[in-house]
C-alpha cells in the first residue's frame, strides 16, 4: 500500500464540506447581498415588488439584530443592578457540590457577565437560592 495515496485519502476526507442545517444571519445577508447585486432593478424580467420585498426583508433582518444587541445589554445592566444591590447582604448559594453562605463584599464582571464576591470567591447570579440582610448582631 503507498502511504501517500492513504494521506491524501484521509486528507480528502478531512477537508470535505460540512453542509449547515440552518442558514446563518450573515449567510442570509451574503445570499441576499450577491443576489440584489447582481439584481437590475429596472430590468423588465425582475418583479419590482420582489426586489422592495427583499430590501425590506435586509433592513428587518438589521434591525432585528440591533434589537437583539440592545436587549443583551439591557439584560446585562439589570444583571449589574442586581448584583449591586447585594453587596453587603447574607446570601446563600448552591455551588453544585455544596451549599454556602457568606456575604457580598463586592460585585466583578467577568466576560460581559455580573458576578457576586463572597469570601474572595466569584460566584454567578444563579447559584444564589437565598437573600437575607446582614445580621446587625
Amino acid at each position: 500500500m503507498d502511504i501517500s495515496v492513504e494521506n491524501s485519502k484521509n486528507v480528502i476526507q478531512q477537508t470535505q464540506r460540512i453542509p449547515k442545517n440552518q442558514l446563518s444571519t450573515e449567510d442570509f445577508f451574503q445570499l441576499l447581498a450577491t443576489q440584489l447585486k447582481y439584481q437590475d432593478p429596472l430590468s423588465e424580467e425582475n418583479n419590482s415588488s420582489e426586489f422592495i420585498n427583499q430590501m425590506v426583508q435586509m433592513n428587518t433582518m438589521e434591525q432585528l439584530q440591533d434589537l437583539n444587541k440592545n436587549f443583551s445589554q439591557l439584560t446585562q445592566y439589570q444583571n449589574l443592578q442586581y448584583a449591586s444591590s447585594l453587596i453587603g447582604k447574607n446570601v446563600s448559594l448552591n455551588t453544585g457540590n455544596q451549599s454556602l453562605e457568606g456575604i457580598v463584599d463586592k460585585i466583578k464582571i467577568i466576560q460581559g457577565d455580573a458576578y457576586i464576591i463572597v469570601e474572595n470567591v466569584p460566584y454567578s447570579l444563579d447559584q444564589i437560592v437565598e437573600i437575607q440582610e446582614k445580621d446587625l448582631r
